[in-house]
C-alpha cells in the first residue's frame, strides 16, 4: 500500500443465530470516499419484538447519516471552531432525516399495530456509528453500542468516542428514543489517525469481555495488515469471507465493519 493513500470500505454479514431463526439481517453499513474525504457508517437494528422493522431502521439511519455528513464536510472544509455545537447540530439533522424516511416508509407500507405518535419510530429502532475523515480534521458520532477503534502510525490503538454506561448487555440507547439528540456522543480531532474502524456490537461481542479493548485492537490491526499485504481488492474479499466465520464462532449476531485506511503502519 502506498503511504498516505486513503480508501474506505464496509461489509455486513447476517448473524449465525439469525440464519438459524430465519430472521433478517438487522445490520447495515456503507462507505464513501472522494479525493481526501471519506465517510463510513454502521448501524445495528434492535432485535427485540417491538423493533420489528429495525432492518429498515438501520438502513435509513445509514442513508440519513451519509447524506447529512456529506453536506456537513462540504460546508465545513477547514477546521471546526466549535465542534460540540457543530456536531450536535449534525446529529439533530440526522435524526430529522431518519424521521422523514420512516414517515415516508409508513405512508407506503402502513403499520398494522396501533402506536401513539411518540411510539411510531419504535419499530425502526437502531444504533448508529459514523465517522468522517477530511484533509484538516476527523470526527466520529455515535448513539448506542458498537465501537470506534483508531490505529496510529506506531501501531497503538484507541477508542476515542466516550462509552455510554446505559449500553449494557442487551440494553442500548437508540435513535428511536425520545431524547435521542441528547444521547449522541462524539469525538473531534485535527490529528488524523492512520486508520479508523467502526464495528457493530456483534464484532466486539465476539471477543472475551475481559481485555475486550486489547482483543479488538489486535483484530483491527490484523484487518489493517491484511489490506496492507493483500491490497484493497483481495483485502475486501478476505474480509467478507472472514465475517461469517466470526459470527459463527463468536457472537452469533449480525456483524458489520466499516473502515478508512489512509497510511501504512
Amino acid at each position: 500500500m502506498v503511504n498516505n493513500t486513503l480508501f474506505a470500505f464496509s461489509a455486513t454479514c447476517i448473524g449465525a443465530s439469525h440464519l438459524k431463526k430465519e430472521t433478517p439481517c438487522q445490520d447495515f453499513s456503507c462507505h464513501w470516499s472522494y479525493k481526501k474525504n471519506a465517510i463510513i457508517t454502521v448501524a445495528d437494528g434492535h432485535g427485540s419484538d417491538e423493533h420489528y422493522r429495525s432492518d429498515r431502521g438501520s438502513r435509513f439511519a445509514v442513508e440519513a447519516a451519509m447524506h447529512c455528513i456529506k453536506e456537513f464536510i462540504f460546508i465545513n472544509k477547514n477546521v471546526i471552531k466549535n465542534p460540540d455545537i457543530s456536531l450536535g447540530a449534525l446529529e439533530k439533522s440526522i435524526i430529522a432525516l431518519w424521521y422523514e424516511k420512516i414517515a415516508e416508509n409508513i405512508r407506503g407500507d402502513p403499520i398494522e399495530k396501533s402506536h401513539t405518535p411518540e411510539e411510531a419510530f419504535t419499530p425502526y429502532g437502531t444504533t448508529l456509528l459514523a465517522a468522517a475523515i477530511t484533509e484538516y480534521y476527523w470526527f466520529a458520532i455515535q448513539i448506542g453500542d458498537g465501537k470506534c477503534v483508531c490505529l496510529e502510525k506506531d501501531g497503538s490503538s484507541s477508542q476515542p468516542v466516550p462509552w455510554d454506561e446505559k449500553c449494557f448487555l442487551n440494553r442500548t440507547t437508540s435513535l428511536c428514543d425520545e431524547n435521542a439528540k441528547n444521547l449522541f456522543r462524539h469525538y473531534y480531532s485535527e490529528t488524523i489517525p492512520y486508520a479508523v474502524f467502526l464495528g457493530s456490537d456483534g464484532i466486539d461481542d465476539s471477543f472475551p469481555i475481559g481485555n475486550n479493548e486489547e482483543h479488538l485492537s489486535r483484530f483491527y490491526i490484523s484487518v489493517y495488515n491484511n489490506f496492507a499485504n493483500e491490497g484493497r481488492q483481495n483485502g475486501e474479499i478476505q474480509l467478507r469471507d472472514m465475517l461469517p466465520l466470526l459470527t459463527k464462532k463468536g457472537s452469533g449476531d449480525d456483524v458489520s465493519i466499516a473502515g478508512v485506511i489512509r497510511g501504512k503502519l
